[in-house]
């Protein structure tokens, strides 16, 4: 084996033997390869999740640009869905910096143009913002609060002046209203339109989703002030049962937790991934609030009717585009975290196995691919359902 003269003095934990005595003596090797994965909340979203996520955005942004009505109620339950997940996910993970690739909300942006999205256009398309105005000026309230006014000769918000009595009043029916050509079109009463309950849902999940973007961008910043050492668990089950210490090609020593009830043993390994997903967090989600913010004011002041050579221009752009990249992108550095060892270690290991007397064994880790990326986010989403979830873990060992 391969000497580390800068360990040899070393006292292993839980022994009173030195590494260079261990290694000195004769090394048994372990029978193939073991995997090393990611405990819980140590990994990002599986890239199998992230494929189905993105393949089911991307006819929808189709859609949302061509023809947005016919998409409203697929984006609703996919936004629901994710503002539960990632509900799930701060209570379960605390904001935690090691567990930030469960937390991370990067994938947030493309759900947040789409209830923007929903919420503005049927307010244009119903004018609902008129019928509103109009709802409550024929409000019994209303009508009280003006016969008061009148009376003090004070002017609600909203109302008009008073016409002077020989001036014809012209009457319309209050079933219609006015389009952008200035010809009546009826519109359902307010409260039994189906798509008012639409923007109504629509403003609550956009609400939803910039309160855990910015409760996000705030733990991500508390998360690791001054770029302190991070360390994160990394599990095997060739460091356990028995084993104590890890020692791998760069001479590093790791200190074995054995967990027998999950059947792995654990070392903990510098977050260098953590540390990057944090800072890409801080500046990806604070990037994506400037984005929402251009997208709302795009809705908000192009006109429905502009289509420049064609296309049609009040469609939150920003938010599509970013959300999809944000996906791919995601979909990428998944593919590679479950096919590669975290940075840190080597492949080539050697575990202190105590029995009648601490031993030497060398062995060869493995990524855990995808099984080991879906059981570290998994377990990191549902922490908080501990028993449902986990089942009955038990700690193996004496009282």
């Amino acid at each position: 084996m391969d000497l580390c003269p800068q360990i040899a003095n070393t006292t292993i934990a839980n022994t009173t033997i030195q590494w260079g005595q261990l290694q000195a003596d004769s090394v048994q090797t372990l029978a193939g390869n073991s995997y090393l994965r990611p405990d819980k909340g140590g990994a990002l979203l599986p890239w199998v999740y992230t494929l189905l996520v993105l393949v089911a955005h991307l006819p929808t942004v189709i859609l949302r640009v061509v023809k947005w009505e016919a998409a409203q109620t697929w984006c609703l339950a996919t936004t629901t869905l994710t503002v539960v997940v990632y509900c799930l996910a701060y209570v379960s993970t605390q904001l935690a910096a090691d567990k930030i690739l469960v937390w991370t909300p990067l994938l947030l942006v493309i759900d947040a143009g789409a209830m923007a999205q929903i919420l503005f256009l049927i307010c244009e398309d119903k004018r609902v913002l008129v019928r509103i105005q109009k709802m409550i000026r024929s409000s019994l309230w209303y009508a009280n609060a003006s016969k008061l006014c009148a009376q003090l000769r004070v002017r609600l918000p909203g109302s008009r002046p008073e016409r002077p009595a020989f001036e014809p009043i012209p009457s319309r029916p209050r079933a219609l209203e006015d389009n952008a050509q200035g010809l009546p079109v009826p519109h359902p009463a307010m409260l039994q339109d189906y798509s008012i309950y639409v923007a109504v849902i629509s403003f609550l999940l956009l609400l939803a989703i910039i309160i855990l973007q910015i409760l996000g961008l705030v733990g991500a910043v508390r998360a690791n002030p001054g770029n302190l050492p991070l360390p994160a668990p990394w599990c095997s089950p060739i460091f356990q049962p028995f084993g104590i210490a890890v020692r791998d090609g760069n001479c590093r020593v790791y200190n074995v937790e054995m967990s027998s009830a999950k059947g792995v043993g654990c070392i903990l390994i510098d977050g260098t991934i953590q540390r990057g997903w944090l800072k890409g967090t801080v500046w990806g989600t604070s990037v994506a609030l400037i984005l929402e913010f251009f997208d709302l004011c795009i809705l908000t002041f192009v006109n429905s009717n502009a289509r420049p050579r064609g296309v049609q221009m009040n469609r939150p752009w920003f938010t599509m585009f970013s959300g999809l990249a944000v996906l791919l992108v995601t979909l990428i550095f998944g593919i590679i975290y479950s096919s590669e060892l975290p940075p840190g270690i080597t492949e080539k290991v050697w575990v202190v196995v105590n029995l009648d007397k601490p031993t030497l064994w060398a062995g060869t880790l493995k990524s855990a691919g995808l099984r080991g990326a879906v059981i570290g986010w998994n377990d990191g989403l549902f922490e908080a359902w501990n028993d449902v979830y986990f089942g009955a873990w038990v700690s193996v060992g004496p009282q």
